[in-house]
């Protein structure tokens, strides 16, 4: 007994001796990866309460009041709920629907209903499409159908629920059927994120509270933040086995040998310069054909603009005669003060599209940029870790779907990153002359500075973390290290000078810069210090985060960035990959200092973390394949008497081919070859496929092209105002910084401004352009001036009391506003081949335009169609689609001057006004 308790106090002290700390780091960190995983992998629960007590409405969201407000009727009713699918996204967790949900009483409290969904509904839910079914213990659907219980006779009641991974919601209570309820929406979402309560009668809204910026519980945005991250787990544990599989099996001393000759062999940078050189040329397709050569935000249009003020070898431009015809954003992207005039922006980014620009190629930057990252990353991958992993690194970010959207665009993201990876670059880079490798490494830190200063702020702790390590570590070396620590502060203070200096000779003041004067910064759109808050913070990260992983790489979820934490599954000591994801942490969290998620072209806030990102994924293939060989070695010696010997080359092609596999994958998504994925309100501004870069945020080059067209000289384009900021921002880039081009474009205001300018250029040609009209149409003075007239006449009617017009004036402002929704759905087709869809359900045009849509149709028609009587209670215009025929209904009070009928089910509607309908149709 004794010698056995000493052989087992000897396994104990063996097995917690130093040469097994690395396995007990791996366990342990496995093993609270497992416990958060089970713990979080069910997402986000989100808790609603409705207190419904006569006519008085109260609604809560994870504890806290959201809104309240009173409508008359209703005093009995059943409840129900709508899953709206346009903003559903598959990054998200799942499952996605209703968790729970009950109804007590009011006074007494007693239980009048509830549903957990551990088994079959209830047989209260009344579900007319059958499109409502349990998943997981969760009510869910796949078509924005309502589900409810039919009209019940409950009164004063209160309905609490628990939704599950939501994206949007309405809630039903007091319902009859869905046409006849009191509603509460809430979106969770940041996208989304707001509320409103209503009163829905017949299926119109009558009435209704809305409010913005709803905030959800940290720990639940956290929650499902840490599902997303971890959704891969249980496939990394696989990939693991399957490489150690593939190590014990695989061992053939012939194919191995072949192996290493053809790796021992390959033009490694002949390929990674061909690699380079085909990334230029699809990048110049996508942004010069696919993106028609031109900038589709307007951030990029200011970055253009100050693009060519840099070309003419000036640093600002003269303010214009008349600035209000020149402003085609608000809040204003060019500044004008003490009359200069210069883009909100830091300097950096327009500096290098300025060299394009001088040589009238400006669209030949960003694919450049993007060609040169893909040498970039390649070479820091090979100084990190390897040959191997250099080129992994690149063929990853050739691949990946966001480098692609981004380094085909005008935004500054792309100047950003290539400007990063020359900094790490510095760093990395093993030479004898570290002084000047780490001053470059400064100065282009500095330059990223003055392109997106908050990326180096982020990014500076981790190299300051680093040198630290590093002068900490060191012992002999210190004094150089200091030196060369001196040498990067040097040359980033160098380029700090050049940013206060921008300041001076733009804004006039050293420390103010034109961010500052643009608001871009302020309390309430950055940091916690105004409206903003730490919660609505994290659900921009949960926002990010979702897109993100659709678009980061393109792979399936199923894997994600499951090679991105391999490194740190399988216990890594290497002090890269630490600084590699102390990079993507830091730089992520920024995004929790802004008050919007800001997306377009994908997650854009995070653009900067991609090549921390893939330089780790790469680096988690070649340690996935390390440890597969390992493992398998060791497998081997206990399983196999005489083991053949090891194949290690074998098993780092299987994990290479399993990437490749990955990677087409990802480019057949990209390319339209599969369905990558499916977000239908998300597309909008975060492309699934390339093919929708054209035509990009509602932008083309119609009129630009219809003036080359035409060949116009010495003219004066005014575009009408649609209301949208492309109308006339689709064309103000191609003005030059003196506004004295062959063409000039203005925006019409139908003010005195426009009267002002053309007296500023008396002797241009003028012509008026319409977006939507795609027409550009010779004008006068004369004609400018009854436009003003008109606009004052219209003004002077809208003052008189709508009583003393006469039906006839109501009824020809009505004609004129179901012609603009006409227009504005005509352009929903147009950008995204369908009609906003209703279900079929008639819904007060209000509801629609609020209920969002891919075309964005409020933002086509800002000011909602209200009928001229002032109905308070309804907008008086009503619009129901099935996406592919749509029909608008209107009051009339004359006879309708054609022939209009209305379909029969409109017949019994409850006005005493007559009805005029107009229906259009894709077929």
């Amino acid at each position: 007994m004794v010698r056995l308790a000493s052989s087992w106090r000897a396994v104990v002290r063996a097995a917690f001796s130093r040469r097994f700390t690395t396995l007990w780091i791996i366990v342990i960190v496995n093993l609270a990866i497992a416990i958060v995983y089970l713990l979080t992998r069910s997402g986000a629960t989100t808790a609603v309460r409705i207190e419904a007590n006569g006519n008085h409405y109260r609604t809560y969201v994870d504890g806290e009041l959201a809104l309240e407000r009173t409508f008359s009727g209703r005093p009995e009713g059943g409840i129900g709920f709508l899953l709206p699918q346009d903003f559903r996204l598959p990054g998200l967790p799942s499952p996605y629907g209703i968790d729970w949900v009950r109804v007590t009483d009011a006074a007494t409290g007693e239980v009048l209903f509830e549903d957990s969904f551990d088994g079959s509904p209830s047989p209260l839910w009344q579900d007319d499409e059958g499109s409502w079914w349990v998943d997981d213990g969760v009510y869910t659907t796949d078509k924005t159908a309502p589900v409810t219980t039919g009209f019940q006779p409950w009164g004063d009641y209160v309905m609490e629920a628990k939704l599950r991974n939501i994206t949007e919601a309405t809630l039903y209570v007091r319902t009859a059927d869905a046409r006849d309820a009191i509603t509460f929406d809430i979106g969770p979402f940041r996208t989304l994120g707001g509320r409103s309560i209503a009163k829905i009668e017949d299926g119109i809204d009558v009435d209704r509270l809305t409010g913005f910026r709803l905030e959800v519980s940290r720990v639940q945005t956290i929650r499902s933040i840490l599902a997303m991250l971890l959704r891969p787990f249980p496939v990394v544990l696989l990939m693991v086995a399957g490489a150690a599989l593939v190590a014990l099996v695989l061992r053939f001393a012939p194919l191995e040998r072949v192996i290493q000759n053809v790796v021992a062999g390959s033009p490694v940078r002949t390929l990674v310069a061909g690699l380079s050189a085909g990334t230029f040329a699809l990048l110049l397709y996508l942004l010069y054909a696919v993106g028609e050569a031109m900038p589709h935000v307007p951030d990029s249009v200011a970055y253009v603009f100050q693009a060519k003020i840099f070309a003419s070898m000036s640093l600002t431009a003269d303010v214009p005669a008349v600035p209000a015809n020149f402003s085609y954003f608000n809040p204003p992207m060019l500044i004008a003060e003490d009359g200069r005039w210069f883009s909100v922006f830091p300097f950096g980014h327009s500096l290098f599209l300025a060299v394009g620009e001088t040589f009238g190629a400006i669209w030949l930057i960003p694919p450049l940029l993007g060609a040169a990252s893909i040498v970039l990353i390649y070479r820091i991958g090979h100084h990190m870790y390897g040959e191997i992993v250099g080129v992994l690194a690149a063929v990853l970010l050739f691949s990946s779907p966001f480098f692609q959207m981004t380094a085909s665009n005008f935004m500054s993201h792309n100047t950003a990153v290539f400007v990063l990876l020359l900094c790490l670059f510095f760093v990395v880079r093993p030479t004898r002359r570290r002084l000047i490798s780490m001053f470059m490494a400064g100065v282009f830190l500095g330059l990223l500075f003055n392109i997106r200063p908050l990326a180096a702020v982020a990014f500076m702790p981790v190299l300051g973390g680093l040198m630290a390590f590093e002068l900490v570590r060191s012992v002999s070396g210190r004094r150089a290290l200091l030196r060369e620590d001196l040498a990067f502060a040097a040359g980033s203070l160098l380029l700090l000078g050049a940013y206060f200096l921008y300041n001076q000779l733009t804004t006039g003041d050293l420390v103010t810069s034109p961010y500052a004067l643009g608001g871009t910064f302020s309390e309430d759109s950055f940091g916690f210090a105004g409206s903003h808050s730490f919660a609505r913070g994290l659900q921009n990260g949960q926002e990010l985060l979702a897109l993100f992983l659709l678009v980061a790489n393109g792979w399936p979820l199923a894997i994600g960035l499951a090679f991105t934490t391999l490194p740190f599954i399988l216990g890594t000591r290497q002090r890269w990959d630490y600084v590699l994801a102390a990079s993507i942490f830091s730089l992520a969290s920024l995004a929790t200092l802004f008050h919007l998620a800001a997306v377009m072209h994908g997650p854009r806030l995070w653009y900067e973390i991609m090549p921390f990102l893939i330089l780790l994924t790469a680096r988690g293939a070649q340690c996935l394949a390390a440890a597969g060989s390992q493992l398998g070695d060791w497998l081997a010696d206990r399983v196999w008497h005489g083991a053949p010997q090891a194949s290690p080359g074998i098993t780092r092609l299987a994990v290479y081919c399993l990437v490749a596999g990955l990677v087409a994958f990802s480019l057949l998504g990209w390319f339209g070859q599969r369905q990558a994925w499916r977000g239908d309100g998300i597309t909008t501004f975060t492309p699934a496929e390339a093919s929708q870069l054209e035509g990009f945020n509602f932008t083309d080059r119609r009129l630009v092209d219809l003036a080359d067209d035409m060949a116009l000289e010495n003219a004066l384009i005014f575009v009408e105002d649609c209301g949208q900021w492309f109308c006339f921002g689709s064309t103000f880039w191609r003005n030059s910084p003196a506004l004295d081009g062959d063409v000039v474009w203005a925006e019409l205001k139908e003010t005195q401004d426009d009267i002002a300018l053309l007296e500023h250029y008396p002797d241009r040609d003028v012509y008026v352009a319409s977006y939507f009209g795609r027409s550009i149409s010779p004008a006068t003075i004369d004609d400018i001036s009854a436009r003003l007239e008109d606009v004052a006449a219209e003004e002077r009617q809208d003052v008189i009391d709508a009583q003393t017009s006469t039906p006839e004036e109501r009824d020809l402002t009505r004609n004129s506003d179901v012609e603009r929704v006409r227009q504005a759905l005509e352009f929903c087709v147009e950008t995204t081949g369908n009609y906003p869809d209703t279900g079929g359900a008639l819904l007060a045009f209000s509801v629609v335009l609020r209920s969002g849509s891919d075309c964005l149709l409020q933002r086509l028609l800002p000011d909602i169609p209200i009928d001229p009587l002032g109905d308070p209670v309804r907008d008086g215009y009503w619009y129901r689609s099935d996406g592919v025929d749509f029909l608008i209904v209107a009051l009339r009070e004359g006879a309708p001057a054609e022939q209009r009928d209305c379909p029969e089910d409109l017949e019994q509607a409850r006005d005493s006004l007559g009805r005029m309908c107009v229906v259009g149709s894709i077929r």
